[in-house]
């Protein structure tokens, strides 16, 4: 895995030194999550006293300033390694390869961690910054246009960060499945899968196609109606809070904690702090809840039941295609405060993190059915629904950030490259809309 190792890129050696500790906080985010990692739990793994961590480490914020900065090296390393490689298709290779090795350790403990630490969410986007232009250089010489690369980069990357922000890891060699078959249907390249040793691994063969030819007229400068770009984080801002005196008193306390949660993440939704906002006693609260164990229990079930009656909103046996079209939908909303913010606490909380699997097994079941109309091979559909539904995760986190028309090509483009189905983007009564068509059938596509 890539995280804190010695000079040689072997295991470090626990020590009493910095670096140990950094060793004992990324094992105990990839064994128990972000909120397991405290002075005295990095203490008991090192087996030392906690006067120890005091004399490397001035406090716990001192000491997760220094992680961030140390994990940002360890990815900045790897970055070195990927650009080296001269060839762009044995770079391609080696992301595809390797990638999977970042799905596990403690990669999807840091983005959660990243929701709620400003110093982590700093790191986080350094290291995009430090990956996204080395693939977008190998990308840009397989296409020849900076505007698609860059589609393509970002679309990568959404990808990528849903997948480690799934609630259960995904399998690397399913892992490497997602990301060859992103591949081959951005690239038109044949990427063949095969056993080396024993391990997965996928070969590039830059010289035949794959099969899924590329429409030369992807891309259109600007969309008649289109709204100019917002900062990213805007179309989360804009949403108006919840009216809460028009509400009953249990759900009144269900949209506080939502929007607690959107600014201030998991650890700022109590019941001190429920009360306060809502300008009742502790008493009501516990006359409808009784404990805060209770209430996120209560709090969980609710947005669980929400969640699925919406999507079975998007759920049609007569037009599929308006299920497809539903589902990327959210593509055009972005980033999603209480969604992430939710997603982050999942991985603390067992509870909120089986609902939330729950939860995607009905997203990725919906969009399977939809597609099986499309796609006849029932292995493809689910291998696209997963894919799907990762772009969907990794869109609703605040990074990489992408502005709405950004968000508007990556929906029309993943249906168009990823799914082989037509759509389109129109402003329809001041109201964004986004369409499936259905299979493409021109150009040769199909």
């Amino acid at each position: 895995m890539y995280g804190p190792t010695s000079s040689n890129d072997q295991p470090a050696t626990p020590s009493l030194d910095r670096e140990a500790y950094f060793v004992a906080a990324y094992e105990l985010l990839a064994a128990r999550g972000y909120e397991a990692v405290t002075i005295a739990a990095l203490c008991e793994r090192l087996n030392v006293t906690k006067g120890s961590f005091y004399h490397h480490f001035d406090d716990m914020p001192t000491f997760v300033m220094a992680f961030a900065d140390r994990w940002t090296t360890w990815m900045s390393h790897r970055g070195d390694q990927l650009a080296a490689i001269a060839d762009p298709w044995r770079q391609l290779e080696s992301m595809q390869n390797d990638q999977y090795e970042l799905m596990v350790g403690a990669e999807s403990a840091i983005r959660a961690w990243a929701r709620t630490n400003p110093h982590l969410a700093a790191a986080v986007s350094a290291v995009h910054q430090i990956l996204e232009p080395i693939c977008f250089s190998t990308i840009r010489m397989r296409t020849g246009d900076i505007e698609l690369s860059d589609l393509i980069t970002r679309t990568s990357f959404l990808m990528i960060g849903g997948i480690q922000l799934r609630l259960e890891p995904v399998a690397p060699e399913r892992v490497l499945l997602r990301l060859v078959e992103f591949g081959r249907r951005t690239h038109d390249v044949k990427i063949e899968l095969m056993r080396v040793d024993g391990v997965l691994r996928s070969r590039v063969h830059e010289r035949e196609r794959a099969g899924y030819p590329i429409d030369p007229a992807w891309h259109k400068p600007h969309v008649p109606g289109l709204p100019l770009s917002r900062d990213p984080d805007q179309s989360a801002t804009d949403r108006p809070r919840p009216r809460a005196a028009q509400t009953r008193i249990r759900d009144r306390f269900f949209a506080t904690a939502r929007d607690i949660l959107s600014r201030q993440g998991p650890r700022g939704v109590t019941m001190m702090a429920l009360c306060d906002e809502l300008n009742v006693n502790r008493g009501s609260f516990r006359h409808h809840f009784g404990t805060m164990p209770s209430f996120v229990e209560a709090l969980t079930h609710q947005w669980e039941d929400a969640t699925v009656a919406k999507l079975e909103q998007f759920r049609t046996g007569s037009n599929p295609a308006f299920g497809v079209a539903c589902f990327l939908q959210q593509i055009l909303e972005g980033a999603n405060p209480i969604e992430s913010a939710w997603r982050a606490w999942g991985h603390a909380d067992p509870e909120i993190g089986q609902s939330i699997l729950r939860v995607d097994k009905a997203r990725e079941q919906l969009v399977v059915e939809a597609l099986a109309h499309f796609h006849p091979d029932p292995s493809i559909a689910e291998l696209l629904a997963e894919m799907t539904v990762d772009l969907i995760i990794g869109v609703q986190q605040p990074q990489p950030a992408i502005t709405f028309d950004g968000a508007v090509w990556i929906a029309v483009e993943w249906s168009r490259r990823i799914l082989r189905l037509d759509a389109e983007f129109q402003i329809s009564q001041g109201k964004p809309t986004f369409t499936v068509k259905g299979p493409i059938t021109r150009n040769g596509l199909y």
